[in-house]
């Protein structure tokens, strides 16, 4: 039996963007040759995505991004 090689998909923020986008375009797309996981900072758009494609979501709290105006 092949065994399927495990992807996991790390992103801070799952709002709805450019990013998530893209992210949400891999998971489509990618689902059926990997063993896809999603990771992110947060639930929101992309894990509820990822949740219907029937793809294991774990949020992260740790996972932030820092925003610094100066």
């Amino acid at each position: 039996m092949h065994k399927r090689t495990r992807v996991l998909q790390l992103i801070t923020r799952a709002e709805l963007g450019g990013g998530q986008t893209h992210v949400a375009d891999l998971l489509r797309g990618l689902r059926g040759e990997f063993d896809l996981h999603l990771g992110t900072g947060e639930a929101g758009y992309l894990t509820e995505v990822a949740r219907g494609l029937g793809i294991p979501t774990h949020i992260l709290p740790a996972l932030v991004q820092p925003f610094h105006l100066s």
